[in-house]
């Protein structure tokens, strides 16, 4: 947990700038499905898929790590 709260603004922040239009909304629907999840293992799923599509947007292969 400590490591992710030091890497992923970081992360956040590189994505934020490299992003495409196309990342954005691939976030966004992952982001969607998670608010909506019925249960906690959809939840995670779609949590999951979110940090990791802010992770491949950041462009960094180190932190994508």
């Amino acid at each position: 947990m400590e490591a992710r709260k030091i890497l992923e603004p970081s992360l956040a922040q590189l994505a934020a700038y490299r992003a495409n239009p196309d990342e954005f909304d691939l976030m966004a629907n992952h982001l969607k499905k998670s608010r909506s999840a019925p249960d906690v293992d959809t939840y995670e799923r779609w949590d999951g898929a979110f940090h990791r599509a802010i992770a491949v947007a950041s462009r960094n292969r180190l932190l994508l790590g």
